[in-house]
């Protein structure tokens, strides 16, 4: 079943009735006042006094669920009540549950819900009006009672037990290979960098074999349709920004690809321009293998502030650097948008300006061990390697929001543009 979490119904609606169209279907917004049997066909008519003929004919008038009769449980139901695991299980992960029995599939309800509630216990609620009281959906779950311990036995232990470690490490872990899998462009890359290094002497130059690896990688990525074809443009308009930064970087001293090359133009080997489409597989593959949806996300306003912030990498060599005032409006017009992702069954958010900030610091390890396998160099480096200056790790938290843009407008139909309308993640 595909996720449609966080998603308005309006865009469900939307995009159902687009799929109903592009089938060669006709949606009409009217009243039904008759239908009857033409030969081999129905006839409908409408109240606008036209005349529908079709094949077939779905009647369909809805359902309505019947409620236990429990003060309270109509006004929640939907939100705080549930009753689909199926449906509702991930709303209510790692939560205490209730269930209500109101019959003898309560048990096995409770069971099933129990996956959803970590291995934790699942409260089963009695029947409305047992035991001379009847239960309220507004009640509290009573506390347990805990008896004092006995003299010379151990106090019961507060904390996460081993089966709370052991769910988290395994989340830990399969988000750690989910990473993996997003950034598999940019390894393969910076493989191929380091198998470049430790070649002997071709007839080719190394920057030029790496642009034919580049070529090679995006097809396998494409053949194997790891990357779809509108995420190979989106990388295709990064690898070209790339480039133009390049060309103006280079040419000011910024930094240097001090090898030959054929394909190299301007000190700039067109095999450079991978190092930013890299940056973009990343980003498009993370948008598909994390399903990444975005909450109160200002596409206008964040695209605007990312054009300035790459306008101004180039502007500062001759007007006053902007960098400062233009992270506190990237901190503002992304405050409150959240991105949240999954990680196996369950969902989890964190601010959009966390997500970039913790972006820029990877990228920043990367571009340490592109310079230590000679990627490029910086001036700096010029008689030996030397780690990378930090305030690197500030200029790609920035520009990473262009890479971003360009995924999110890529990916516009599968951004939501109001809050989920229960607990979709967790924190």
């Amino acid at each position: 079943m595909f996720r449609h979490d966080g998603l308005p119904p309006r865009e469900l609606l939307r995009a159902g009735r687009e799929e109903v169209t592009g089938y060669g279907g006709r949606i009409v917004s009217d009243r039904v006042t008759a239908v009857r049997r033409a030969g081999e066909h129905f006839a409908v008519g409408t109240e606008d006094g036209r005349s529908w003929s079709a094949r077939r004919l779905l009647v369909t008038t809805g359902l309505v669920d019947e409620l236990p009769d429990v003060p309270g449980l109509r006004e929640r139901w939907g939100r705080e009540v549930l009753h689909c695991p199926y449906c509702h299980g991930w709303e209510v992960l790692d939560t205490p549950i209730g269930v209500l029995a109101t019959g003898p599939g309560a048990v096995h309800q409770a069971l099933l819900f129990r996956q959803w509630s970590g291995g934790g216990p699942v409260r089963r609620c009695l029947r409305p009006g047992r035991g001379g009281r009847e239960l309220t959906a507004g009640d509290r779950t009573p506390r347990p009672r805990v008896r004092p311990p006995a003299t010379g036995a151990r106090a019961p232990r507060v904390g996460m037990d081993m089966s709370t470690v052991t769910v988290l490490l395994r989340k830990a872990l399969l988000f750690a290979w989910l990473e993996t899998r997003c950034c598999a462009f940019a390894i393969a890359l910076l493989s191929g960098v380091a198998v470049s290094q430790a070649l002997p002497q071709l007839p080719i130059a190394r920057y030029d074999l790496l642009v034919a690896y580049g070529v090679l990688l995006t097809a396998v990525f494409l053949v194997c349709r790891w990357e779809s074809g509108r995420d190979l443009a989106v990388i295709s308009v990064c690898h070209v920004i790339g480039l133009a930064f390049e060309l103006v970087k280079v040419a000011l001293g910024s930094w240097s690809y001090p090898e030959p090359a054929v394909l190299k133009f301007a000190g700039v080997p067109l095999y450079g321009g991978f190092l930013y489409a890299a940056v973009g597989s990343y980003v498009c593959r993370a948008w598909h293998v994390l399903d990444l949806r975005l909450i109160r996300y200002r596409p206008g306003a964040t695209s605007v502030v990312a054009m300035a912030i790459y306008a101004n990498f180039f502007s500062h060599h001759w007007l006053p650097d902007v960098r400062w005032p233009l992270a506190v409006a990237l901190i503002a017009v992304t405050a409150g948008t959240q991105v949240t992702f999954a990680v196996g069954r369950s969902r989890h958010r964190m601010p959009l300006a966390l997500s970039f900030a913790l972006i820029g610091f990877f990228l920043w390890l990367a571009e340490n061990i592109a310079t230590y396998l000679g990627a490029w160099r910086y001036p700096y480096q010029a008689h030996g390697w030397q780690p990378v200056a930090w305030e690197k790790f500030g200029a790609w938290a920035l520009l990473i929001s262009v890479t971003f843009v360009l995924v999110a407008w890529a990916n516009g139909r599968r951004v939501p543009d109001e809050s989920p309308a229960g607990p979709d993640a967790n924190s």
